[in-house]
């Protein structure tokens, strides 16, 4: 049991599509992405839907889950809520 879930920030750790296929893999390693869709695939546990990514001549538009590493970033500190703060065009009153 696998618990990925959408909204999910996935790190790409290889590309590979699969023996059959001889399309260039739309993703890059190193990379992070956010997962948009969870499916279930016949013979390679889950595939997962990546946001703004299309994986050309896949009939599900996902990729194996084994390409993959779940991503959990750590908790805002006060720094990281400022610059968001700031990112979002507010107003900071003192």
């Amino acid at each position: 049991m696998s618990d990925w879930k959408e909204g999910d920030l996935a790190l790409c750790v290889r590309t590979r599509l699969g023996r059959w296929r001889q399309d260039p893999h739309p993703c890059e390693v190193g990379r992070i992405y956010e997962v948009e869709r969870i499916v279930p695939t016949k013979n390679e546990g889950l595939g997962l839907g990546l946001v703004n990514i299309v994986f050309p001549n896949c009939f599900l538009n996902a990729d194996t889950e084994k390409n993959y590493r779940k991503v959990t970033p750590e908790k805002a500190d006060e720094f990281d809520r400022e610059v968001i703060f700031h990112m979002q065009n507010q107003r900071i009153t003192q």
